[in-house]
């Protein structure tokens, strides 16, 4: 096994033995959020060639619960979400100008250890790091170019999408609950692409999000 291969198998066998760990007796909590992210690709074949790649933007919104856990100094944070990410490519062909949006949605699901930090203040950060696993919906591509636009499936993006996810929260007490703000960043560990015969292109996927929620 490569190092590659070695690291997502502990990243699985964390993500499903937390949430099996018994919880103290707080209660789970738990909340919706939504907000955007900013996302491109990385990798040694993301490039644009003879053209520019600029980071796409798209909605991440979802739910997700906080389990406490016994004899641990940290909770889990487990979240099912909706991801939009991808690029845009753009350059001339021939004199003309031409736009390329690539369109990635997944059903993305994290499965976070969230270490509470302590604070005077009302406000209550938090460190949040650990595994995500995007679930391919649809994978487009959508093109203009003068008098031309066209959309159309992206090929050979895989199905599955494990990646890290590392960030921070604020929880703001508000009413019965919490105002919650989260920025994070989110890598694939490995290619999204899918081998055309030859060699598979290295792209990844690699995404901040801004995430605003209600935390009840």
């Amino acid at each position: 096994m490569n190092l590659k291969t070695d690291t997502l198998a502990v990243l699985l066998a964390a993500a499903l033995a937390l949430p099996a760990a018994p919880a103290l007796g707080a209660e789970v909590s738990g909340g919706l959020k939504t907000g955007l992210n900013v996302s491109d690709f990385v990798g040694s074949d993301a490039s644009a060639g003879s053209g520019t790649k600029a980071p796409g933007a798209g909605l991440a919104a979802g739910g997700y619960l906080v389990f406490p856990l016994r004899q641990a100094k940290f909770k889990v944070q487990a979240e099912c979400m909706i991801t939009v990410k991808g690029a845009t490519y753009k350059g001339d062909v021939l004199g003309s100008h031409y736009e390329n949006r690539v369109r990635l949605t997944y059903l993305e699901i994290p499965v976070l250890a969230r270490f509470d930090i302590a604070s005077r203040s009302g406000a209550k950060p938090a460190f949040l790091i650990g595994p995500a696993f995007g679930i391919k919906i649809s994978a487009r591509t959508e093109s203009h170019s003068i008098g031309y636009s066209a959309t159309s499936n992206a090929e050979n993006i895989k199905a599955f999408d494990p990646g890290v996810m590392v960030g921070g929260a604020v929880d703001i007490p508000a009413g019965k609950g919490a105002i919650s703000l989260e920025a994070r960043y989110t890598r694939s560990l490995t290619t999204i692409s899918e081998s055309s015969g030859g060699d598979t292109p290295d792209i990844k996927n690699s995404v901040l999000t801004i995430l605003l929620g209600y935390r009840f």
